[in-house]
C-alpha cells in the first residue's frame, strides 16, 4: 500500500508499506494493505512502517 504522511509544511513520507502503526490522540491504530483509506491526525509518537521485512520507526 502506498503511504503519505502530510503535515501544514509539506510531504515527510511517500514509500510502499505493509503494515503502519502509530498513535492517534484517540488511541493505536495499525493499517494493512486492501482497507479503506484513512486520514487522521497523529498524536506525538514514533510511527512504524513495515515492508519486505524492513522495520522503520519515524519520529
Amino acid at each position: 500500500m502506498l503511504v503519505k504522511i502530510l503535515t501544514p509544511y509539506g510531504k515527510v513520507l511517500e514509500r510502499e508499506a505493509y503494515l503502519v502503526s502509530f498513535r492517534t490522540p484517540e488511541g493505536s491504530m495499525g493499517v494493512l494493505p486492501r482497507r479503506a483509506p484513512i486520514i487522521t491526525c497523529l498524536a506525538v509518537s514514533k510511527v512504524k512502517i513495515v515492508s519486505d521485512g524492513d522495520v522503520e520507526e519515524i519520529e
